[in-house]
């Protein structure tokens, strides 16, 4: 798995906490489409300590486009539903 800085893992959870963003939860779904806005995402929640459930939707780009990003979440060891 992708390891990010302390710095930046410190950022979010500073905005998590000041903003109230995901408050108290311990497992959070995250929309993935496996570009880098999902991916990092997801990977900086699981390292900040949350269950991440990467939810992975076929949006009909070609064939087989969700088993694709499914198993790019499987990669970084996150579990797509």
């Amino acid at each position: 798995m992708l390891e990010l800085s302390s710095s930046f893992l410190a950022r979010i959870r500073h905005a998590i906490s000041t903003y109230g963003f995901i408050a108290g939860a311990k497992r959070v779904i995250v929309a993935y489409s496996g570009g880098k806005d999902s991916v990092l995402l997801s990977v900086a929640l699981t390292q900040l300590g949350f269950e991440v459930i990467p939810a992975a939707v076929d949006m009909g780009y070609s064939a087989g486009w969700a088993d694709r990003i499914k198993m790019q979440a499987r990669s970084l060891r996150l579990e797509p539903r």
